[in-house]
């Protein structure tokens, strides 16, 4: 997901900032757990793949 990027002009007070800075190191946070939430199943979905061929290529 594309995020848009913060720009502070100067008049913004610190707990202004801090918030902003926290919600945006959040949500990069959670967008990178997910992404490897998925990695992790794509991977364990290839293995399950590869040893069902094994599994497969035993029984013959």
């Amino acid at each position: 997901m594309q995020k848009e990027n913060v720009y502070f002009d100067g008049d913004e007070d610190i707990s202004e900032v801090q918030d902003t800075t926290i919600q945006s190191t959040h949500e990069i946070l959670n967008d990178s757990v997910e992404l490897a939430f998925q990695e992790i199943n794509f991977v364990a979905n290839v293995r399950d793949e590869i040893a069902d061929h094994i599994w497969r290529a035993n029984r013959r």
